[in-house]
């Protein structure tokens, strides 16, 4: 059905502003248009984005449904621009996230009335509110969570709410323990289910006296560990505590335990795979493409004033290969490599940007900054491989508080001007020709 003129659709639909157009038929409130920025706030297409909202149950995903039935009521009768506020799960995951809808009304040209509705993402520290709402708290958690507790720490009291467990030994024995003195039910399930290694951490972060020193009221505090189950398998939980304040000014927390093996296996898969895209499987240094993403941070930035940046090219790796074989060279790159993540510790990065050449960036003062160049030749001189004795290395090395109006391309171009100087040099003074050498 053509509401609107052509002109309209174009306009609202490929907007990046996450907006809809909806209007009443027949007492029925309908979406007509939904935009491009709407569809990637939800992390939904516009045809399940359309669905949905037109669908038997539009306000499926959203917690509040009456307060949003009661919106839809004055929408209907009123006239005047309108805000909502409410708590939704979007996506595939069901994130909890909170929206700000503003909403103004406009007629067609035959009068029929429509309202677009303007939407934002209201951030996680504007949420605080959501954590002092106990019917919403439970509600969250218990779409991601197995089972949800209420602890009371005024009697140290516990209450088993809500078990998603299903048919499973783990869920009969949780219903076996549902409610009790806090502390026993948890002793009880650390004792049985918790690895070792962890119940001491365990027990420490979740007493009561430390949570509530701990767990502020506007986020949820959570607390990981390993725990074997009845099949002797080790799965990887979580408890997370929000905490909230009844009528009496009673603190009280709502809890929650849910298995993390998938989030833990995606977050080790996501490292793995940022490993094989950023760091040289020879040295185990940062490669080309860690590099140049490093530098691009600094597009459009000056560099801090205690930024040095090193550059550095092996001597004569051509003829160590040729006299020894790549086994030598290979020697040669890993060993300047391990020279350079010893001189540079936890104080800066290392990177293998080509064959034979390295790059370092360090942040410190002048007098460290001179004690690592110096410690570096040291270490260098002294390395002992296989097949070669010492490494002969050009270095170039800048600090930003030298020339402070350059750029950081400006300063790499320095360093590799000074390395580049250093190289020629050498060559000259050992009558070798770089060429058959490098």
């Amino acid at each position: 059905m053509m509401l609107f003129d052509e002109k309209i659709y174009d306009q609202y639909e490929k907007s990046k502003i996450p907006l809809a157009v909806f209007y009443v038929e027949e007492g029925r409130f309908r979406a007509h248009i939904v935009s491009d920025g709407v569809c990637r706030m939800y992390h939904s297409t516009r045809e399940e984005m359309m669905a949905r909202l037109n669908g038997q149950d539009p306000f499926v995903n959203i917690i509040e449904k009456e307060e949003m039935t009661d919106a839809v009521r004055a929408f209907s009768d009123n006239d005047e621009p309108y805000d909502v506020v409410f708590h939704e799960f979007v996506g595939s995951q069901r994130k909890l996230i909170t929206v700000h809808g503003y909403g103004f009304h406009e007629y067609t040209a035959n009068g029929k009335r429509y309202s677009i509705l303007l939407y934002d993402e209201v951030s996680d520290r504007a949420r605080r509110n959501l954590f002092k709402d106990e019917k919403t708290l439970l509600i969250g958690l218990s779409c991601e969570y197995e089972t949800v507790w209420l602890v009371d720490t005024s009697i140290h009291h516990g209450k088993l709410i809500l078990n998603n467990m299903g048919d499973t030994r783990s869920s009969v024995i949780m219903n076996s323990m549902n409610e009790g003195n806090y502390e026993a039910i948890l002793e009880n399930y650390i004792e049985k289910y918790v690895v070792p290694k962890d119940r001491e951490r365990m027990y420490a972060e979740t007493d009561l006296s430390s949570l509530l020193r701990s767990a502020r009221k506007d986020e949820l505090y959570y607390v990981n560990y390993s725990r074997i189950n009845e099949e002797g398998e080790t799965n990887y939980m979580q408890l997370a505590y929000a905490r909230v304040t009844d009528d009496a000014g009673i603190d009280q927390f709502v809890c929650g335990f849910r298995n993390i093996d998938a989030v833990i296996a995606a977050e080790k898969e996501k490292n793995a795979l940022y490993r094989m895209a950023h760091v040289d499987s020879m040295t185990g240094i940062g490669n080309r493409r860690a590099f140049d993403e490093y530098m691009d941070s600094y597009i459009g930035k000056k560099p801090e004033s205690d930024l040095a940046l090193f550059s550095f090219d092996l001597n004569e790796l051509k003829s160590a290969n040729d006299t020894y074989g790549h086994e030598a060279g290979d020697e040669l790159i890993t060993g300047a490599a391990d020279c350079m993540k010893k001189a540079f510790g936890g104080e800066g990065s290392v990177y293998r940007i080509g064959g034979d050449e390295f790059a370092a960036f360090i942040r410190c003062d002048a007098a460290r900054y001179i004690k690592i160049a110096e410690n570096l030749g040291e270490l260098f001189k002294s390395w002992k491989g296989k097949y070669s004795h010492g490494i002969s290395i050009a270095t170039g090395h800048v600090r930003s508080d030298e020339a402070p109006e350059k750029s950081i391309q400006e300063m790499s171009r320095e360093a590799e001007g000074r390395m580049y100087k250093q190289k020629k040099d050498y060559y000259t003074a050992s009558g070798k020709d770089r060429r058959k050498s490098s």
